[in-house]
This record gives C-alpha cells, sequence and structure tokens, in this order.
C-alpha cells in the first residue's frame, strides 16, 4: 500500500506543477500574446516556431486557451 500512496502525492505534485506551468503561461500569453500574433504574420523565418506558442480559445471550452496542435487533434477524420 505504501507505493500506492506514494504514486498518488506523485501524481497531485505533477499537476500541481502543471497548473503552475499553464499560469504562467497565461501571463505569458496576456503580456507578448500580441507581438507573438504579429510575429506569425510578419516575421516568415520564425514563422513556424512562432505558430507553436499561439493560444486560442475554442468551443470545446471556451475559457481555456488551447494551443494549435491540441486543437488539431481534437478535429474529425474526414
Amino acid at each position: 500500500m505504501p507505493t500506492k500512496r506514494k504514486l498518488t502525492k506523485d501524481d497531485e505534485k505533477k499537476k500541481d506543477k502543471s497548473e503552475e506551468e499553464e499560469d504562467k503561461y497565461l501571463t505569458f500569453w496576456k503580456n507578448f500574446g500580441k507581438s507573438i500574433k504579429l510575429g506569425v504574420i510578419e516575421d516568415s523565418s520564425n514563422r513556424l516556431k512562432l505558430a507553436k506558442l499561439l493560444r486560442f480559445y475554442s468551443t470545446e471550452d471556451p475559457d481555456k486557451l488551447h494551443s494549435l496542435d491540441d486543437y488539431i487533434g481534437r478535429m474529425k477524420a474526414d
């Protein structure tokens, strides 16, 4: 049983760390999101790198920002 309990604590730590990183990115996005969007349009040499930083609201969860990769991953196949 102690092993199972330790896994639960480790999972909680990972979840807390993930939420903390998400909060940090949200702050980063609020500060630099417009510049990143502008960079995707104007800086063709760094377009792909900047595109990985983009975040969007979606109908899946309208209160949360999603990466383009997450958005594409949820798309239905034709």
